[in-house]
């Protein structure tokens, strides 16, 4: 091979991570914990499953989903425009029902790894403020909605404490869903995550990471750089906890895979990258990784293009460039 594993780890996620600077920006805030609690096990703790349930069973009682979302703490409500919580269904847990949630903010904090019904007694929210939404039904699904009247009329019990999702009505009639958590593991899920519509007039992407905390000022005309990249910009390596600052402020359907809405589902390249993320990828943990940012990052990615043809074309030239390395790589 001309290329070693190491350096294709390294051009991979230039495909995913772009920023835009302009006057408007989309803060988008990535789930920093996430868990569910159960009347049907009060006292289990299901920070090791991959999903959040969302729930009402006569006989089992109620479940509900527990969320926390990396917020600015240099966000004012006042300079909120909009706020959407995107979602994936479960993929390998089984289909659910379509369903309509209520979201609320907590009013104390809650630990995704130790936590149960009981410890949160079913957990304490603040009813007066809310923000409602669907979730479609089966398992195949992306999904969003808005939750503008919530941030803006709670946000510093967001930030610290975090959100309570559950049934609109919980009960009489069964039902349920099934959401990916953030240690989902199929490839057709992506984490929870916030997009907040935020008007100030210029800000900055703020890394969060072991060993220290950096700062980078976005240029104040508009350009586009590579977060993660082997080209001369700016190299960043984002965790977990990371805030990415964008440009984009538009909202529409989710469409989980960034090379497929541009090239087509069943396209060439399409079939090519699937075979080189099931046959190199997928063996080793930092293979798994990339595959893990890729799905989480492509439906944030789909909207942008979306809206503009001339990032979209740079994305396809960058693409194309990778398929070429891959090809290389090949011989």
């Amino acid at each position: 091979m001309k290329m070693t594993m190491k350096k294709l780890i390294l051009v991979i996620p230039s495909l995913v991570f772009v920023v835009y600077a302009t006057p408007v920006v989309a803060v988008i805030c990535p789930s920093v914990a996430d868990v569910y609690i159960d009347q049907r096990e009060p006292d289990t703790n299901f920070n090791f499953r991959t999903r959040i349930i969302i729930s009402y069973h006569p006989t089992y009682g109620i479940a509900r989903g527990l969320f926390k979302y990396d917020i600015p703490e240099e966000i004012d409500a006042s300079e909120i425009t909009a706020a959407t919580i995107y979602l994936s269904g479960s993929y390998h847990t089984g289909g659910g029902d379509a369903i309509h949630v209520d979201c609320y903010a907590l009013n104390a904090p809650f630990s995704e790894g130790s936590d149960t019904w009981n410890s949160l007694a079913g957990g304490d929210y603040d009813t007066s403020i809310a923000s409602s939404g669907n979730l479609p039904s089966g398992n195949d699904w992306e999904t969003s909605f808005d939750v503008t009247s919530l941030v803006t009329g709670n946000i510093e019990k967001l930030k610290n404490n975090g959100m309570l999702m559950k049934l609109h009505s919980e009960g009489p009639l069964s039902e349920y869903q099934n959401i990916a958590s953030r240690e989902f593991e199929d490839l057709e899920d992506f984490e929870p995550y916030l997009d907040i519509a935020y008007s100030e007039s210029s800000t900055s992407s703020t890394t969060t990471e072991p060993a220290e905390t950096s700062t980078t000022s976005a240029p104040a005309t508009t350009t586009t750089s590579s977060i993660i990249s082997t080209s001369t910009s700016t190299t960043t390596i984002f965790d977990d906890t990371t805030t990415i600052i964008t440009s984009s402020t538009t909202t529409g359907r989710i469409q989980p895979c960034l090379v497929e809405s541009i090239y087509g589902e069943d396209s060439e390249e399409v079939i090519i990258l699937r075979y080189f993320r099931d046959q190199l990828l997928k063996n080793s943990p930092e293979g798994r990784e990339i595959i893990k940012l890729y799905y989480a990052w492509s439906p944030f990615m789909v909207r942008l293009i979306e809206k503009d043809q001339a990032f979209r074309d740079e994305i396809k030239i960058t693409i194309d460039e990778f398929m070429d390395v891959i090809d290389d790589a090949r011989y």
